[in-house]
């Protein structure tokens, strides 16, 4: 299990994946976030 976690427009994110079953996931506040939104965040200034 492999854990990222960083900082997206003023707010903590965090990336989660597993090595063995490959599952994947991008979590804000304790809610799953879909890739969309991650990106939005990635691109606001």
């Amino acid at each position: 299990m492999i854990k990222v976690a960083l900082t997206l427009a003023d707010s903590p994110v965090s990336f989660t994946m597993c090595n063995v079953c490959e599952w994947k996931a991008w979590e804000r506040e304790g809610e799953r976030l879909p890739l969309g939104s991650v990106l939005t965040l990635v691109s606001a200034r």
